[in-house]
């Protein structure tokens, strides 16, 4: 289901798999920093209200370019908090951008996160390991 859209991300949640969905649009591009951190606000949020153990960050679409200055409060508002609300596991789909795609690894590469990572060339993959990990929880 679909729990958020704007002109540049969608955010869906599925209560089966537990799993958050962030899906950049192309026209990213156009963000601007306080457009970001409230696109980024609204995945925090969507975290807060459901049970999430996993997310999908496909950043291939993403074109917005992460400087370091919004690393940081990336990271003290969004990453560092996801997993104090049970979040376990995060895949990110690369952007198709090489400057975007760097910046995203930096931006959590730096972050003092708690929950695991790992970046993949396409959805399938990453869903797969999201799920394999959602599987191994239930055990």
């Amino acid at each position: 289901m679909t729990v958020y859209e704007s002109d540049y991300i969608i955010i869906q949640y599925s209560e089966e798999k537990k799993l958050l969905e962030r899906h950049w649009k192309p026209n990213s591009y156009q963000l601007n920093d306080e457009q970001f951190k409230k696109e980024m606000l609204h995945v925090l949020e969507a975290v807060k209200k459901h049970a999430v153990l996993s997310v999908l960050g496909d950043t291939k679409n993403f074109l917005y370019v992460i400087l370091p200055e919004m690393q940081i409060w990336l990271d003290e508002h969004v990453y560092s908090q996801l997993g104090k609300y049970g979040v376990q596991k995060m895949a990110f789909v690369n952007s198709e951008d090489f400057y975007a795609q760097l910046s995203v690894e930096q931006s959590i590469g730096e972050s003092t996160k708690n929950y695991q990572v790992q970046y993949f060339e396409g959805e399938e993959a990453a869903k797969n390991w999201l799920l394999e990990t959602e599987n191994e929880v239930k055990s």
